[in-house]
C-alpha cells in the first residue's frame, strides 16, 4: 500500500479493495472525450452485471493530483467511482504495476483495466474497446470466481 487519498481528502489504500474486482483507469486531473467515454463504458459495463454489479468497483487514478473541473463536471455522472491521487512517487509506484509488454506507459495508456480480488492485474482494454466484449469477459469471470 502506498500514501494516496481520495477526492474527499481520506487516506486510501489499495488493500482496501481486497475481495473485489476492480474497474481501474489512469488518467490526468483533466478529463477529456476519450476519459469520458471510457469512464462511461465501464459505468454500463459494470451496471450490465445486473445484481453482481456489486462485486465490481471501480477506481480512478489522477496522475496529476486532485481532479479539476472537466473531471469533477464528468463525475457528477459516475456515482460511487473512487477517485485517488497522491505523490508523484507514489503515483509512479502504483502505475508500474500496470505495465503492460511493448504498450505506452500506463500513465498515457488511456486504457481501462480489471484487477481480480486478489490484486493481478487480469485484463486491460484499449480506450475504443466494444463494451459488449467488457461486458462478456466480466460476466464470466464473476461467475467462475467465487471470490470478490
Amino acid at each position: 500500500d502506498v500514501a494516496l487519498q481520495s477526492e474527499s481528502g481520506k487516506d486510501y489504500k489499495f488493500s482496501d479493495m481486497n475481495k473485489t474486482w476492480v474497474m481501474v483507469y489512469i488518467g490526468g486531473a483533466d478529463c477529456d472525450k476519450t476519459c469520458a467515454d471510457v469512464l462511461y463504458k465501464m459505468r454500463q459495463s459494470r451496471l450490465a452485471q445486473r445484481g453482481e454489479h456489486l462485486r465490481i468497483k471501480r477506481l480512478y487514478i489522477s496522475t496529476s493530483g486532485k481532479a479539476k473541473p472537466s473531471l469533477l463536471k464528468v463525475l457528477k455522472d459516475h456515482p460511487g467511482l473512487e477517485v485517488v491521487s497522491g505523490k508523484t512517487t507514489e503515483i509512479n509506484s502504483v502505475i508500474e504495476q500496470f505495465k503492460l509488454e511493448n504498450k505506452a506507459t500506463a500513465k498515457t495508456a488511456n486504457r481501462l483495466y480489471l484487477v481480480d480480488p486478489f490484486g493481478n492485474l487480469m485484463m486491460s482494454y484499449e480506450s475504443d474497446f466494444d463494451p459488449k466484449g467488457l461486458i462478456t469477459d466480466v460476466e464470466l469471470l464473476l461467475k467462475i470466481s467465487r471470490i470478490g
